[in-house]
């Protein structure tokens, strides 16, 4: 692929994504460049070609984990079994940006909270009573 506008992707990033491409895990705009990027290169086309057919394999039957393609990377392979084992944390794994800035602010908002409440909460003054003197020995 000729990188001649700023626009089309590398090769090395569309490798990067494809997977989450492939998924539709990928955002629109980057979907759209990563789609403009594969009607113009074979290698790339190739490869979104192997993880397709092994995500249909796995979506006929999870147990076929073993004809996995071995032209995968260990990364992707992982990947891939990982996204269908444990969905959720694949999710939480892919979106680690976002999750850890969620639990962050609520975390600070707890903080925030807790020391609001803690500062809104006064000590009454007693009740007035007869006024106490006390006498030292230079008053007397």
């Amino acid at each position: 692929m000729n990188d001649q506008s700023d626009s089309f992707m590398k090769c090395e990033e569309i490798q990067g994504v494809l997977f989450d491409f492939m998924t539709r895990e990928l955002g629109e705009s980057r979907s759209e460049l990563v789609r403009e990027h594969l009607r113009g290169c074979p290698v790339c086309t190739r490869s979104a070609a192997e993880i397709q057919e092994t995500l249909t394999l796995l979506e006929t039957d999870s147990r076929q984990q073993s004809q996995i393609p071995e032209s995968l990377s260990d990364e992707h392979r992982k990947r891939v079994i990982r996204s269908i084992t444990h969905p959720i944390l694949d999710w939480i794994y892919r979106h680690h940006k976002l999750v850890s800035i969620v639990a962050a602010i609520v975390a600070i908002t707890g903080a925030f909270l807790g020391i609001k409440h803690f500062a809104s909460r006064t000590i009454d003054p007693p009740e007035s009573g007869p006024p106490v003197m006390i006498r030292t020995e230079e008053t007397e």
